[in-house]
């Protein structure tokens, strides 16, 4: 996995070493803890970036700044594109763990890429870091998945106490930092929730049961220059979850999922039939224009 420095998005020099502290490079440019070991570092490089003239960096230091840049960015573009040929277009695939939207452009003949701050759950090209510092890498387009824990309709009953501690401001700003980034082709996904009102309504709203996946879970699509997501399979909607009273609570596919650490993660993969569809409709369109 390749890891960034979240204040200037650097490679990270310490990535591989043990976590053992005294196994830190003292020229570690992490900022105060790693985010690769969690080791400490006395100072983060970047202060350089605000540094006074009597502060600022010696030569060498720059010389291997640039080059850790360098570096970072080789690692995340694919051979025929360092080789000065560029015949496929380059997607990045934010916010995603699972690897199911990236491997499914993939096989349209994409090089994707995933990023997330967990690991991929499946071979594949992936960078666990900040998304938010690749965003001006020369993608050709992002599909993106920011977390909805702190905006999604579903958890309406916080947002009161979240709005008071910044949690959902903050969950906010990562979606617009999301949407706002410099990508021609641009697919931000979320349930329905706060979004709606503090940017503005998505493009379409779609159902896994469009596609081949007998699951009802409402879901927004924020689009740019890119078309509508058409149904693909249309299904029955999968068993409805039912109170002893007689309340429709959604679907039981999610409503009986298990209350333990895996229940966000299982929540917020994208279904293959959904993935599939942005690949096969979305990937002709990025691939035109990147020609």
């Amino acid at each position: 996995m390749t890891h960034f420095c979240p204040t200037c998005g650097d490679l990270c020099a310490c990535d591989g070493h043990s976590a053992d502290l005294g196994d830190a490079p003292e020229d570690c440019c992490c900022c105060t803890i790693c985010v690769s070991c969690g080791c400490e570092v006395e100072a983060c490089e970047c202060a350089a970036l605000d540094a006074t003239p009597e502060a600022v960096e010696p030569e060498p230091k720059r010389k291997r700044r640039r080059a850790l840049r360098k570096g970072a960015k080789a690692m995340i573009e694919p051979a025929y594109q360092r080789e000065g040929v560029r015949t496929r277009p380059r997607v990045l695939v934010a916010c995603e763990f699972s690897g199911l939207v990236r491997d499914a452009f993939i096989a349209q003949g994409v090089d994707a890429v995933s990023c997330d701050l967990e690991s991929s759950e499946r071979p594949g090209p992936h960078i666990q870091g900040d998304v938010l510092v690749l965003l001006d890498a020369g993608w050709d387009a992002m599909i993106a998945f920011p977390p909805c824990t702190h905006l999604a309709a579903s958890g309406a009953r916080w947002w009161k106490e979240k709005r008071a501690d910044g949690r959902q401001q903050a969950a906010i700003d990562f979606f617009m930092a999301l949407a706002g980034a410099p990508v021609k082709h641009v697919a931000i996904e979320n349930p329905v929730g706060v979004m709606s009102k503090a940017w503005r309504p998505p493009d379409q709203y779609i159902q896994p049961f469009w596609f081949g996946d007998s699951v009802q879970k409402k879901t927004g699509l924020w689009l740019k220059n890119l078309p509508l997501l058409a149904p693909t399979n249309m299904v029955d909607r999968g068993p409805i979850y039912t109170t002893r009273r007689g309340t429709k609570l959604g679907s039981a596919f999610l409503m009986l999922l298990p209350q333990n650490k895996d229940r966000t993660k299982i929540r917020s993969r994208t279904f293959r039939g959904i993935a599939r569809a942005m690949a096969v409709q979305w990937a002709p369109i990025i691939k035109g224009d990147a020609q």
